[in-house]
């Protein structure tokens, strides 16, 4: 069953929010750590096709060494579409 959430509109390069929007639920991480913060915050994930920003950002989390995991990560990647290039890529510490 998909879950969805009416949420005010994201719109890049604009300070205030739009009109409210239908988002879909496409993931809840209890907590997560980002952007250089300290504490872990909860956090939804939307499908990439409603994300106004041409980016995105991907979690992995892995018992192996985290730097390590680059490579495979990227095939994995390429191999659902190659025109997708993996950018700045860091472990949760960094």
């Amino acid at each position: 069953m998909q879950q969805r959430l009416l949420a005010e509109q994201l719109i890049p390069g604009v300070t205030k929010p739009g009109p409210p929007v239908e988002w879909q639920i496409a993931g809840v991480f209890h907590s997560v750590r980002s952007f250089g913060l300290r504490n872990d915050f909860p956090e939804m994930l939307i499908p990439f096709w409603q994300i106004p920003w041409p980016n995105t950002g991907i979690g992995v989390r892995t018992a192996e060494n985290p730097a390590s995991m680059t490579k495979s990560i990227a095939a994995a990647v390429y191999s659902v579409d190659p025109q997708i290039a993996l950018f700045d890529t860091k472990t949760m510490n960094r």
